[in-house]
C-alpha cells in the first residue's frame, strides 16, 4: 500500500495498494473509517463510517488532487487505457 495523500484536509489518508486491481480507485482512511472510491467516476464503494458531509469532502479532495493521483495510480499500476 502507497500513500499518496498523508494526512491531507480533514485529515484523511488517501491509498492506493501496490497489489490493486482495476478499475482505478483509491482508498481514504481517516482513524476506523474507511472507503473506497473510483477515480473516473468517483463512485463510492465499501464505505465503513463516514459520513455523507465526509463523503462530499472526500470526492472534493480527489476532484482536487485528480491529476496526481492518476500520475500515481499509473506509476504504480502502469498506463491507463
Amino acid at each position: 500500500m502507497v500513500i499518496i495523500l498523508h494526512r491531507q484536509r480533514y485529515g484523511y489518508d488517501v491509498l492506493i495498494h501496490t497489489n490493486d486491481h482495476p478499475p482505478p480507485h483509491v482508498h481514504v482512511r481517516k482513524g476506523n473509517q474507511h472507503v473506497r472510491v473510483y477515480l473516473y467516476t468517483l463512485r463510492i464503494t465499501m464505505n465503513y463510517g463516514f459520513s455523507n458531509r465526509e463523503l462530499r469532502k472526500i470526492r472534493q479532495l480527489i476532484r482536487d488532487n485528480h491529476g496526481a493521483i492518476i500520475f500515481e495510480w499509473e506509476r504504480i499500476h502502469g498506463k491507463i487505457m
